[in-house]
């Protein structure tokens, strides 16, 4: 092979590896965030229910869901 040739595919190589090791490091930030949302979501979702059965078990009706009158 030429020189050139060589050089080439020592700097797509080099590009690639770079990307493929970006992609990881990008994969596991999201995975990260997306379960801190998640556990922020389900908490606050357990909050919101007990103050909605803590309304209803008081006598108001806040809320009214399909189907309830």
């Amino acid at each position: 092979m030429k020189i050139n040739t060589r050089f080439l595919w020592l700097r797509l190589t080099v590009l690639l590896l770079f990307l493929g090791f970006t992609w990881l490091a990008f994969e596991q930030v999201t995975q990260e965030i997306n379960q801190q949302w998640g556990k922020q979501f389900v908490e606050r979702q357990v909050l919101f229910d007990k103050a909605l059965y803590a309304a209803k078990a008081a006598g108001r009706n806040c809320v009214k869901l399909a189907g309830e009158a």
